[in-house]
C-alpha cells in the first residue's frame, strides 16, 4: 500500500510529459542572423534576415534555434495564416530577453518577455521566452531579437492560446508535483536522521534538498514566490547546487562503503572526492560564469564515474546496501547530467527537459530509502556485534589479574569435571610501544585495528583480553580438533592483513601467535600466559610465525 501513492505521483508525472508534446509543427520557415558589434538595429536586422535563404522546416519537426552567450541573436519566423491568438514559445530557460517586431512595425518590438521580465508577470509559462501573438489574415513573418546568457539551443514552438495554456499548467504542475514528493522524502529522511542519529539518512536528506534546489534554478519553478532575490544570481545557483549534489551523493555512497572491509581505499576516496566537491561548490561564487559552468560540468564528471567504480565493486562484493542506493543513483546521474548538457547548449534544450529532473527525483525515492534501510540495518548489525565484544573482552583499563579470572574456566561450587580449550598469544610485533613504524601512524587507527582483531578472534564460549597494548590472549572453546584449531590461527592471519583499511600497510604489524591446549576444570592463565610470551621470545623459535606449546613446558 505504500507503494500506490509513489504510483499515482509517477502516472501523473507521465501524463503531464506526454501532454507538454508541442503541437504539430505550423511554422513555415527559420533564419537566423549574429549583428556585429554597433550593428544591432531592426532595420539592419531585417535588411540582412530577408536576403537570406530561407531554412524551411521539415513535416513532422521542430523549428529550431539557437542563440550565442551574451550577443543578440535575430530570427525571422515565417507563419502561416492565424485566425486566433496564438504562442510562439522559445524551449530554453536561460533566454534573457526576446523581443517581438512585426514587418510593418515602426522598429519598436510590439511584445517582450524572458528572464529579465519580472516573475510575477509570467507565473504560468514553463519558459520564460514567450511571446504572444494577435491573429492575421493570409501568412507573415515576424522578427525576433533573442539574447542569452550562456550559449543556448532548443525549439521554437507555435500554439494555439488555450492549447498552449493548458499545456504549460500541466507541466507546472508535474513538476510541482515531483519536487513536492521529492521535499517529502527529504523531510522523512531528515527526521529518521535524528530517530536514528544516522549520517547516512542526513546525507540523503541534504542531497534531495540540493537536487530540488537544483530544479528550481533550472526550471525557474516558483521564481517568484520561493526565491525572487535569487533570481539575478539564478545561473550561478545552479553550478553551485550541481557542485552541492554531487559532493553530497558522494558521501553518501562513502557511508555504505565505509562498512565494506574490502574495500577501505575506495571509501576514503569517496570521502575525500566528496568534500573536495562541496568545497569546489562554494569557490565557484567569486568566478567568471564560463568557469562556473566548465568546474560544475567537471564536478559532476567526477561523480559520475566514481559511480560507475562504486557499481562494479557494490557487485563484486555483494553489497546490497550500495547496490540499492546507486540504482537510485542512476536516474539522478542521467537527468542531471541531460540537464546540464542542455543548459551548456551541447543537446537541444526540448520541452520535456523541464520533466527530467521531477521525474528522476521521484524515481529515486523507493531505491534510495530501501538502500538505507539495508545500510542502517547493517549498521544495527555492527552495533550489536561491538557491544557482544565488549561483554566478550571485558571492561578497558583491565588489570592482568582481572584478565586472568575472567578467562579461567567457570567453576560452579563441587564441580570439578574437566574442559577443553586453547588458550592463545597474540603478539604484534610491528606494534610494539617505540617501534618508529608504530610512531608513523594515528593511535586511533591501531586502536580500531587491534578492536577488529579482537573481533575476528571472538568466537562463542570465548573471551577476550587485552595483554598489553600489543598483544591479546584468546581463550577459545569451540575449536577442538587440529583441523579446526588450524584453520582459526589461519583465519586470524588473514584478517591481520586486512590492516590497510585503517591506514597501516599488511606487513607492518607483524602478527605472532603461541597457543596451548589445556584440558581441566580450571585454566591457569597467568601461568601459561607467561609461558606463552616465553616461548615467543625464544631466539630459536623467532622465525616461527605460530608456535604450540605443551602445558607441561618450563
Amino acid at each position: 500500500m505504500k507503494v500506490l501513492p509513489w504510483l499515482a505521483g509517477l502516472w501523473l508525472l507521465v501524463v503531464a510529459l506526454a501532454a507538454a508534446a508541442a503541437p504539430p509543427p505550423q511554422i513555415v520557415s527559420v533564419k537566423s542572423w549574429q549583428p556585429p558589434e554597433g550593428g544591432d538595429t531592426f532595420a539592419q536586422a531585417r535588411e540582412l534576415l530577408d536576403a537570406l535563404a530561407p531554412t524551411a522546416v521539415r513535416p513532422g519537426e521542430d523549428a529550431e534555434f539557437r542563440a550565442a552567450a551574451r550577443r543578440p541573436t535575430w530570427l525571422a519566423i515565417t507563419l502561416p495564416e492565424l485566425s486566433r491568438s496564438w504562442v510562439l514559445e522559445f524551449t530554453h530557460p536561460s533566454l534573457r530577453t526576446a523581443e517581438l517586431y512585426l514587418a510593418d512595425g515602426a522598429g519598436t518590438p510590439v511584445g517582450r518577455s524572458g528572464r529579465d521580465v519580472p516573475a510575477s508577470e509570467r507565473l504560468h509559462q514553463r519558459f520564460p521566452a514567450t511571446l504572444a501573438l494577435p491573429p492575421t489574415v493570409g501568412p507573415r513573418t515576424v522578427y525576433v531579437r533573442l539574447q542569452a546568457t550562456v550559449p543556448a539551443q532548443g525549439h521554437v514552438l507555435l500554439a494555439p492560446q488555450g492549447q498552449w495554456e493548458l499545456q504549460s499548467r500541466l507541466t507546472l504542475a508535474g513538476m510541482t508535483l515531483g519536487f513536492s514528493v521529492a521535499a517529502l522524502a527529504a523531510l522523512y529522511a531528515l527526521v529518521m536522521a535524528l530517530v536514528h542519529r544516522s549520517g547516512a539518512y542526513v546525507c540523503y536528506g541534504l542531497l534531495t534538498l540540493a537536487i530540488i534546489a537544483h530544479g528550481l534554478f533550472v526550471t525557474g519553478l516558483g521564481e517568484a514566490v520561493l526565491w525572487p532575490m535569487l533570481a539575478a544570481w539564478r545561473t550561478q545557483c545552479v553550478a553551485l547546487s550541481a557542485c552541492f549534489a554531487s559532493g553530497l551523493a558522494l558521501l553518501l555512497l562513502e557511508r555504505a562503503f565505509a562498512l565494506e572491509r574490502s574495500t577501505p581505499r575506495f571509501s576514503r576516496l569517496l570521502r575525500v572526492a566528496g568534500l573536495l566537491c562541496l568545497l569546489t561548490g562554494a569557490a565557484l561564487l567569486p568566478l567568471a560564469l564560463p568557469v562556473e559552468q566548465a568546474v560544475s560540468l567537471g564536478v559532476m564528471g567526477v561523480a559520475v564515474t566514481l559511480g560507475f567504480i562504486g557499481m562494479v565493486l557494490a557487485w563484486r562484493t555483494h553489497n546490497r546496501a550500495a547496490g540499492w542506493l546507486l540504482a537510485g543513483y542512476l536516474p539522478l546521474l542521467a537527468g542531471v547530467g541531460t540537464v546540464a548538457m542542455a543548459l551548456d547548449g551541447q543537446v537541444r534544450f526540448a520541452e520535456w527537459v523541464l520533466m527530467v529532473l521531477p521525474f528522476a527525483g521521484m524515481l529515486q525515492i523507493p531505491f534510495q530509502l530501501h538502500g538505507l534501510r539495508l545500510l542502517e540495518h547493517r549498521r544495527g548489525e555492527v552495533r550489536r556485534h561491538l557491544r557482544k565484544l565488549e561483554e566478550i573482552a571485558g571492561p578497558q583499563e583491565e588489570s592482568r589479574d582481572e584478565i586472568g579470572a575472567r578467562l579461567a574456566f567457570p567453576r560452579q561450587e563441587g564441580e570439578e569435571k574437566a574442559l577443553r580449550a586453547t588458550l592463545l598469544l597474540l603478539r604484534f610485533t610491528g606494534l610494539t610501544p617505540g617501534r618508529t613504524v608504530l610512531r608513523e601512524h594515528d593511535g586511533s587507527a591501531v586502536e580500531k585495528y587491534l578492536q577488529s582483531m579482537m573481533a575476528a578472534a571472538a568466537r562463542p564460549g570465548g573471551q577476550i583480553g587485552r595483554w598489553s597494548f600489543h598483544e591479546l590472549v584468546v581463550r577459545d572453546m569451540l575449536h577442538d580438533s587440529d583441523a579446526e584449531i588450524e584453520g582459526f590461527i589461519a583465519a586470524l592471519f588473514a584478517e591481520a592483513l586486512r590492516s590497510e583499511r585503517f591506514g597501516i600497510p599488511s606487513r607492518e604489524p607483524d602478527l605472532r601467535i603461541a597457543f596451548v591446549r589445556v584440558t581441566a576444570p580450571q585454566i591457569p592463565v597467568m601461568q601459561l600466559t607467561r609461558k606463552l610470551s616465553r616461548a615467543l621470545d625464544d631466539p630459536a623459535r623467532r622465525d616461527l610465525r605460530h608456535i604450540e606449546i605443551e602445558a607441561w613446558e618450563d
